[in-house]
């Protein structure tokens, strides 16, 4: 009797193994989608002078959507919940750099802290947009990955 109750007990064990393996998996996959929005945004107001503007706001901009992407691609789960989440992170690095650009000396159009904050609100709707696309883009690619490796 005892030994047929092991099982019972030993399975609410497992599935909370296998779900803090996947929460320390997918805070991973966020951190590093983190760290990809934070490196191409820093790059791109770093190079702001040396190169054509137009390409590097372009990285700029493409970050949120890299970050995302690589985000869904790595997350075991939750996804899209994951890349959406990286909006407010993006908003935020936008909102610093344009901050630090202005005390650079270099001209702004959301100049002090106001301009910090509406410069945040604005970024944060289109950084939930350019999160949706690359998480999107990555979940579709993940779950394509995942079913051409189960049918092999």
């Amino acid at each position: 009797m005892a030994s047929a109750a092991l099982p019972l007990s030993a399975a609410p064990d497992a599935r909370r193994s296998v779900n803090n393996r996947n929460m320390k998996d997918n805070i991973k996959a966020f951190i590093i989608g983190f760290i990809v929005i934070a490196v191409l945004s820093w790059l791109a107001l770093l190079t702001m002078d040396a190169l054509e503007t137009a390409y590097i706001g372009l990285l700029a901009w493409a970050s949120p959507v890299i970050g995302a992407f690589i985000t869904a691609i790595m997350a075991k789960s939750r996804k899209l919940a994951l890349a959406f989440l990286l909006a407010l992170p993006s908003a935020i690095i936008f909102g610093i750099e344009n901050y630090l650009w202005q005390l650079l000396g270099r001209g702004s159009d959301f100049p002090g802290f106001k301009g910090f904050v509406t410069l945040v609100c604005l970024e944060f709707i289109i950084a939930i947009i350019l999160c949706g696309i690359g998480g999107l883009a990555g979940t579709f690619i993940a779950k394509r990955k995942f079913k051409t490796s189960s049918e092999n």
